[in-house]
Formats: structure tokens, sequence, C-alpha cells
């Protein structure tokens, strides 16, 4: 119900409730408040806090400011968020703006350095740090669209245009260095992109249909694959076409075709819709369809999966989630509450075990408490930055933050990690006691070299395109990277280190002698004032150089092409980017095949024509693994296996070479039973007892006692040590959390990491033990080279080990796993061995296993394949079962992170959502950090996702800034702009240029930027922005649409 006043103006809106559960209000009332001008002055929400605004004569926003449950109206509190903005005088632009902290953003324009005032943005400042204050400048052509951004350290990104129609020609980012990358772009009549050409000169075109619709993509040469768009009337996506051979393919189906078979040329998705333009059904070449349901509301209410299983949700009168009942018999129901602001109050799980969530004045989440009353509490800074988190068993972590809201220190009771940036915001160093992790860069801005706490530097180049070329080891190993044109990794190979040598330096006539005892050709550099210069020695052993004077410096480097290169891996591929063959330098061969769905259905391993293992499997409509089957020359690598599962894709039982293991679950996926073991779980999802053993947590969730061995953790859950009869091990970490050092029974190795990838293992006084290379993505190690032997891995379609060879293509040890992942090792013969005789950790989904403690290191946390679940909480405390593996589905999921289920890939090792951020990974950087604290989320992925609510049509946008180019810093900006359909043909925001908009669309550049804005206060990604602008376009096109037009708008996009 709506209340307005004379001038129309919404005044008060109830909403009212069904009244269910009865302690619910009757109704929730938002009140509003106007200036004569019709400006909102003033929002109560209907807890009882507020938003105050207040603006200028001209109508800018000049003061926001967010009060806290019953405060005064018009009354400064000390406790008030404030955001202040002012504006330069000619275009009403913003000139600065203040956060709630204090910290100060100005905004320079055209004008203020001496040019034509058109208005265009040509520096922004942003707060000192450290008495600097980082400084990002634009420039711009003459219709005012952004020609170079120059952020903080120099890096440059420059931008062309088409004079006639002002599209976008190029893109070049570390403009005017060697290391210049250009993207091109070309375009039809109307703006449409046709082609990217990518800075490696690889291109892609684009085909449309006469409304605009993309109809066809081309790969680049000489690849050529093709995939077709085909559109409903109303421009409903309905069928996509791919090219899945890599030859020239046959026709592809007919409109009306069923679906194809495994073996043709295309893979088929098709898409159903309601008569509302709602998504209702997705079908793959498998006649396998996942159907979704809407209420009256557009609610998304169910789910049916490909065995006509249904998932329900219900929802209240605010459209937010009620209830959650899955497909499981008996149905499991997840009941949610909220309070009257939306906030998510409870979680009550299907055993009816509830979390509750409180939250502070300003709708931030202040504390978790769990079922057996335990709660973790968060404080937070003006600017909404976690500042304090209290742990269940009452340990204090704090953080603190620059003044652009970067993390700079974390505070543990054990410990003290602090970073530095530099002026971009980009991480220099991360510092904790086990040492410090320094960072540099190239023009490009993207992680050169990244220097371990042990003084270890990696060292990494790119080609045009930022596709990882080389990483270069402390010792001067080097991986080196190949690409096609799709970006896809094709080849792996290896330079030795320098050849081993020492030099003796001695003083001869005033000069200083460099006599070098060793082989192969070196390289002496010597520096006096300047640079280093080369000094090329006679190629003789020993040998002596002669520099200029006795008290310079000098260094000794490997020459250019003296260290060998070793054989390379290769990789190929079909048209949808699935591996389907790997051959090692061994002269071993791996080829796979696929299914319709993408599915590893075979992987053999080959020499000639000889097979050596051969893996089979069968899916069942929902890609759980059925069947898999290995057959080999060696009698420890076969195997037959069976799987059956629930109806939410728990698994039942595991038939392995005919011994048949159960499992049986509780309504949270807690074990009851498994192996005729009887499991008793708590309130807590934590098992008390296995059998006969009695298990125990800490106060923060962590397991502390398994019946045999002790486990003790800091205030981060990390596993610091395990103690046991004869077993004392120990476990470090580095300023990023990953783990850098262990310590079993007083023998320590030390790890180094490139991102969080593994490459090398070495002992306590720095000598190598070991180094790995790996494939496209996280968790696929190649090769492992340990002394003068090269070993190569052998994985499954979950990524975990079979075999090991050596450099003759010998096994020399194979893997068995239980469903959960407890492993077997095998010797050559069959024995079954404790450990590894090669020193081999990498076993069930490639991940870490320590032979000492029984656990794998999953990066976040541990996983007990025994207990098979993780023996911490997941950190999302909204997770009804936070210690469950893969939601009881080892057999299909895997979790490399420890914090996320993932869906194993069809090319083994490229992760989907996740980039390799170790090995050689494409178009990743070598290094994925986030100093981030565990900021604690808005606890339910339905709240509306707006940063600090509350939100909608109660909070006013942000003021518009510059020139729609020169706001968001250049290209990504104008190419967001142009997809959306309505950018100016010239960009220009000051009325000097009066050229048509692109499409035809109506409005003004303020117009445009309302859009935007209004995109991101709903926290749309870039490619929701694109879609939410043709939105507009289609429905609202021509019309002057308010503020208030906008946000209904913006809900009513989010809805469909």
């Amino acid at each position: 119900r709506f209340t307005f006043d004379a001038a129309g103006h919404i005044t008060r809106k109830e909403l009212f409730t069904d009244g269910t559960p009865p302690d619910k209000p009757k109704s929730y009332v938002t009140l509003y408040e106007y200036n004569a001008a019709g400006e909102r002055t003033r929002v109560v929400f209907p807890r009882g806090n507020s938003i105050e605004s207040a603006y200028d004569a001209k109508g800018n926003l000049l003061e926001q400011r967010r009060k806290k449950i019953g405060a005064a109206k018009g009354v400064p509190d000390p406790s008030d968020l404030v955001t202040t903005f002012t504006y330069e005088s000619r275009f009403n632009l913003l000139k600065t703006l203040t956060d709630p902290r204090g910290n100060v953003t100005t905004y320079a324009y055209d004008d203020e350095l001496g040019e034509e005032s058109k208005g265009n943005l040509r520096r922004i400042t942003g707060p000192a740090v450290d008495g600097i204050s980082p400084v990002t400048t634009f420039t711009s052509n003459g219709f005012g669209q952004v020609d170079t951004v120059t952020d903080p350290t120099g890096v440059v990104t420059k931008d062309a245009y088409d004079p006639a129609t002002g599209y976008l020609l190029s893109t070049t980012d570390g403009w005017g260095t060697p290391l210049a990358g250009t993207t091109r772009f070309t375009h039809d009549e109307v703006g449409n992109v046709t082609a990217t050409i990518d800075p490696n000169g690889h291109r892609t075109n684009f085909v449309y249909n006469v409304l605009n619709q993309l109809v066809q993509r081309t790969a680049p040469a000489p690849f050529g694959f093709e995939t077709f768009y085909i559109y409903e009337a109303n421009g409903n996506l309905f069928r996509v076409d791919q090219q899945t051979t890599t030859t020239r393919p046959g026709p592809r189906p007919r409109l009306n075709d069923g679906p194809a078979s495994p073996t043709d040329d295309w893979q088929t998705t098709r898409y159903g819709y309601t008569t509302l333009d709602q998504l209702a059904s997705v079908a793959d070449d498998l006649t396998q369809t996942t159907g979704f349901g809407y209420d009256g509301s557009g609610n998304r209410t169910t789910l049916t999966d490909a065995k006509n299983q249904k998932t329900t949700s219900l929802y209240d009168e605010r459209n937010l989630p009620a209830t959650v009942t899955d497909a499981a018999t008996p149905a499991g129901i997840t009941a949610s509450r909220y309070d009257p602001n939306g906030n998510l109050t409870e979680i009550k799980d299907a055993k009816g075990n509830p979390t509750t969530y409180l939250y502070d004045d300003f709708d931030r989440l202040s504390k978790t408490t769990y079922a057996d009353g335990s709660f973790e509490g968060y404080g937070y800074d003006k600017n909404g930055n976690l500042t304090s988190r209290v742990t269940p068993a009452g340990q204090r972590i704090t953080y603190e933050y620059n003044a652009r809201d970067l993390l700079t220190k974390t505070i543990t009771p054990e410990d003290t990690t602090i970073f530095t940036y530099d002026l971009a915001g980009r991480l220099l160093t991360a510092t904790n006691s086990t040492g410090t992790i320094t960072l540099t860069y190239d023009t490009r801005g993207r992680v050169k070299t990244v220097t371990s706490p042990g003084g270890k530097p990696l060292t990494s180049a790119y080609d045009a395109a930022g596709n990882r070329t080389q990483l270069s080891h402390p010792d001067g190993f080097t991986v080196l990277a190949h690409y096609d044109a799709l970006h896809r990794l094709i080849r792996v190979s290896t330079t030795a280190s320098p050849v081993p040598g020492f030099v003796t330096p001695t003083s001869r006539n005033g000069r200083l002698v460099l006599t070098w005892q060793g082989q192969g050709a070196l390289q002496v550099a010597e520096r006096v004032t300047g640079p280093w210069r080369d000094v090329t020695p006679p190629p003789t052993s020993p040998y002596e150089v002669p520099l200029a004077g006795a008290m310079q410096f000098y260094r000794l480097l490997a020459s250019p092409g003296s260290a060998p290169t070793h054989a390379p891996i290769s990789f190929l591929y079909d048209a949808l980017s699935r591996r389907t063959g790997l051959t090692w330098p061994t002269g071993l061969t791996t080829t796979y095949g696929y299914d319709a769905a993408n599915r590893l259905l075979s992987l053999m391993l080959t020499r000639g024509t000889t097979a050596r293992l051969s893996l089979g499997a069968t899916y069942d409509p929902l890609g759980n693994r059925l069947t898999q089957q290995s057959e080999a020359a060696t009698a420890p690598l076969r195997y037959a296996a069976t799987y059956a599962y629930d109806a939410v894709s728990q698994l039942l039982s595991a038939t392995v070479n005919g011994v048949k293991t159960d499992f049986r679950y509780d309504a949270v996926g807690n074990r009851l039973a498994a192996a005729g073991q009887l499991y008793v779980p708590n309130r807590l999802n934590q098992y008390t007892a296995v059998g006969a053993t009695t298990l125990r947590h800490d106060l923060n969730g962590n397991l502390t006692f398994d019946g045999v061995r002790t486990y003790a953790y800091d205030s981060q859950s990390h596993l610091i040590s395990v103690t046991a009869p004869r077993l004392n091990a120990s476990y470090a970490y580095d300023p990023l959390g990953r783990r850098i050092s262990k310590t079993v029974n007083g023998l320590t190795t030390q790890f180094l990491f490139d991102g969080d990838q593994l490459i090398a293992d070495y002992d306590a006084s720095g000598k190598l033990l070991a180094r790995y290379i790996y494939g496209a993505g996280l968790d696929e190690p190649l090769m492992m080279v340990r002394g003068d032997t090269t070993y190569s891995f052998h994985a499954d379609a979950l990524g975990s080990i079979l075999a090991l060879t050596d450099s003759r293509g010998q096994v020399i040890e194979s893997y068995r796993y239980d469903a959960f992942g407890t492993p077997t090792i095998l010797d050559p013969s069959g024995q079954v061995r404790a450990t590894s005789l090669v020193g081999n950790r990498f076993l069930f989904t490639g991940r870490e296993y320590d032979s000492e403690t029984g656990l794998y290191y999953f990066r976040q946390r541990y996983y007990h394949p025994g207990f098979g679940r993780f023996v911490s909480r997941e950190p999302d405390p909204t997770d009804p079962n936070p210690y469950r593996y893969v939601n009881n589905n080892p057999t299909s999921w895997i979790d490399p992170l420890g914090t996320k289920l993932l869906s194993p890939p069809p090319t083994q090792g490229l992760m989907p959502g996740i980039e390799g951020t170790g090995g050689i990974s494409p178009r990743a950087p070598p290094i994925s950090i986030d100093v981030s604290p565990p900021s604690p989320p808005s606890p339910t992925e339905w709240q509306p996702p707006i940063a600090n609510p509350p939100s909608g049509p109660d909070v006013l946008p942000i003021p518009p800034v510059g020139t729609e180019a020169g706001q968001r810093g250049g290209s990504k900006w104008v190419k967001a702009q142009e997809s959306l359909g309505i950018l100016t043909a010239k960009g220009s925001n000051s009325g000097d240029e009066k050229r048509p908009k692109k499409g035809g669309q109506k409005g003004k550049g303020k117009d445009i930027k309302q859009v935007d804005d209004i995109a991101r206060q709903f926290g749309m990604d870039e490619r929701r922005r694109s879609d939410f602008g043709r939105f507009i376009e289609k429905t609202k096109g021509g019309q002057d649409l308010t503020f208030q037009d906008l946000i209904k708008a913006a809900k009513e996009f989010l809805e469909r």
C-alpha cells in the first residue's frame, strides 16, 4: 500500500506479510521525505535506520548520510556514515568525493589544465597513502573520447577510434613500451563488432542478422571453427550449434531435427521459454533436459533435473526464498527467515538446526550464532571494511587499511602480516614471521618477478596477448610454453639450469681477474658506472677474464641458448577445445574421447600401437559416474568399479573389483554409516564418534583428535601441528596463507609456489629436492624432476594420479583409491607400499597427500579421506554442512581450493571458473593474489546484489563523473557503453558534437551514466550491464526516464 503527497511523491510504502510465522510483523513500512524541488531528502527503512540527502540549487547531490536505527532526523551523530560531493561550475561534474572515512578523491577537467572547456576528465587524484597521492591521467580526442589512460605507475592504455563513426578501432595496453599489445576491432555500419584481432594477430569474426543479433562466430585461422546462434521471433536464444570436428564439418542439424549423436560434427544446445520469456528448459544432444518453473512474481520455484527429480523453492511476500525442498526421499527442507530490511536472520537446515545472523545499524553482518550457541563477531570501519573478527574460541583478529581501502595489516594472536602496494594498488610486498614475498611488474602491469620468503625469485615472460610463455626458476631452470591461435596450451618444454661451477676472483697488475672452473658457455657481466655490459670469455675451461678495475662488480649468467632444451610435452584439442591427445617425451601418447555432454568416456595410454592403459566410463543423465574400468598391461593398474547415488547425487555405494562399500547419510549429508562403521554427528555437523572411536573438535570447529592423532590450529584454522606416537609434525604458512614448509620428526621440507601451484621442494638448507611441471590448469602435474630422473604423471578424469612412469616410459609406481580418496600405493610388482618410493605426494584429484597424517592438503583446508570430509569448517557461514566434501559425490566432483565444488573439466586440468595460477596457464598471471580479509558476506546469495544494504529504489546513485569514457578509465568503459547500444558516436559529453547515437538510441550523456550507475548499484557485471542496456533500449526506448524509472527497470530486468 502506498501513500502520496500533494505532488504525487510516495511518502509511505507498506508491504503486508502473510503473518507466518506468528512473530512476523503484519507489515514492513518504508517512509520517504522530499524537499520543495521534489528531491528525496530522507528514507527511513523498516528497521528504523535511515538515509538523509542534501542537494544544491542545481539539484546536485551534496551529501548522503546513513544514520543508525532510531537516530534523530537532521541531527549529526559521530556514528553517521557520510559521503560528500562537490562539483565544478560549468558542467556540474563531480569535483571531489569524500568517503565516510574522510578520504578525498579529486577530479580535474580540461579547463583546469588550460584547455578548451568541454567537460573532459583529465585527472583523478586518489587519497594519499604515506604522503603520496595516486594520480590517473587521461587525454581525449576532439570528440571527447578517451585517447590515453595512464595509471599512477605510468602504465598507459591507448585507444584509437574511427574518425567517421567514433567506433573503437583498437586498444593498446602498455602503449609506448616494447611490451605493448594491441587488440583491434572492426564494425559494421550500425556498430556491431564484426571482428576482433588479438595482439598476436589472430582474428575472430562475427556475423549478425538484420536485428543485430549475433548469428555466427568463426574462430581464428587456421582453425575457423564455427558456432551458430538461432533465435525465436521474440529474440530469445533458441539454439546454439557448435562445431566439434577439427576437419570440415558436415551439414548442421536442421531446425526441427532431434538430438544429434555424439559422433556428429555438431553439438547442439536447445533452450525453451515460458510465455513470459522466462527460461523453461535447457537440453543437450543426449536428450538430457533441465527444466525450470516460476511463480506469478517471476521467482524460479522449481528445478527439474535430467532424471526428472524436482527441487522446489517457495518465496515470501518480498520474493525472498522462504523454503527450499530438495529431491531426496524423505525430502529435506531448508527454511530461511529475514529481518524487516530483508537481511537473512536464520537458516534452519533439514534437521531443524538453526544458524542465526545479527546485523548492525547499517545492515552489516555483526554476529553469526551456530546451533550450539557458539558465535563469531565482526566489526567494520565507516567504509564497510572488515576491521575485526572474533572467533568462536574468543580469538580476536584485526585488519587495517590504507586510505584507498586496501588491506595493509592483519593481526592475529600468533602473528602480524603486513602488505604494501604500488600507487596503482598492485601488491608489492607481503610479510609475516616466515619472511617477505616481493613482486615486480612489467610495463603492462603484469607480474614479472615474485620472490619468496626464502629469497628465491621466479621470473615470468608473456606474449603480446598475455599468455605466459616462460617461467624461470631461481637456479635458471626454465619452463617454456607455446599456444595456438585460440590461446590453448599446445606445448610445454624445459631448459636445464646453468652448468654448475665456481669463480675465483684475484687481483693482477691492478685488474680484477675472474677464473671460471666449470663447463658450458657462460657470460660475465661487468658493472662500472652504468648498466651491466657483456664480456665474452674464451671457450676454455678453466679460463680467465680480466676486468677493468680491482674493485668492480661482476656476475655470472648463462649464455643465451647455452642451456639444453628438453623434449616437449605436446597437446591436441578438438573444435570445442576438449583435449584429445597428449604426447610425452618418453614416447608415450595419451588419447581422450568424450560424449556429447563433454564427459570423458575413454582415456588410452599407448606406446606406438601397444596399449599400456585403457580407461572407460559411463554416466547417468546428471553426469554422475556409474562405471569406470581400467585395462592395463600390468596387473596393479587393472580394476573395475560401479557406483550408485541417491536423489541428490550423494554416493550410496561403490563396488571396486567386487568389493562393495555402502554409505548412509542424514538429511544434511552427514555420514550415518559406511563400511560397517557407525558415525555420530552433533548439531554442528561434527562427528563425535566413528565406530568405537571418540572424536574431538575445538571451539572454532576444527578436528583436534581422531582417535590416534592430535591436531592443533592457529586462530585462522590453519593446521599447525599433528602429534601421535612416533609422530611430531609441524606446518608453516607464508603471508598469503600457502603452506611454505613442513617438518616431520625433525626433517624439514620447504616449498616454493607459483601462485597456488607448488613447483619445487627444498630441504632445510635450501638444497633442491624436486621440481614440478604442470599443464594448463590447477592441479595437473605433468612431470616431477627429482635428482637425475624425470617422472611423468598419468591421471584419470578427476585428475587423480593413476601411475608414475620414469624417463624410459616404464611404470615405476601406481595408485588405487577408495571412493573418497584413501590411497593405496603399489610398486611395479604390485606390492603395497606405505609411502611413495620416489617421494611423490600428488595423488587423489592431483592434491598433495601427507603420508605422515593421512590427510590431503586442499589449500584452504585439509581433507580426511577416511571420514570423507574436511577437518575444518567451510569459511562460508551459510553452508548447511560446512565439513562435507563435494556434496558426498567424490566420483564426479572436485574441490581444488578446499572452498568450492567444481565439475572436472572436459580437458584434463582446465578448471572451469578457476584460472590456473601455477605452472604455465593460458592467459593467467603467474600469481593470483587476494589479500582481502575474509569479509563475512551477506549470508545468503538471495540478498539483493548491492554492497552494504539498504538498497534498491531507496538509495540514490553516486553522481556522474566527467565524460562517459573518462570516468571509467578508457577503453573498457567505451566498449561497455558501445555494447549497451547507447553511447554517442563520439562519446562527447559537452554537446559540441551533435552526432546520432549508435542504434538510434535517444537520450543524453547524463542518461547513459544513469543507466550504468543503476546497473552497478545492482551489482551487475559487464555482461549483465550490457544486457540491461539492450533491455532499456528495447522496452523503454524514447522515454524520458527518471532515476526511479531506471531502478524499477533494473528490478524488472533482474526478475526476468
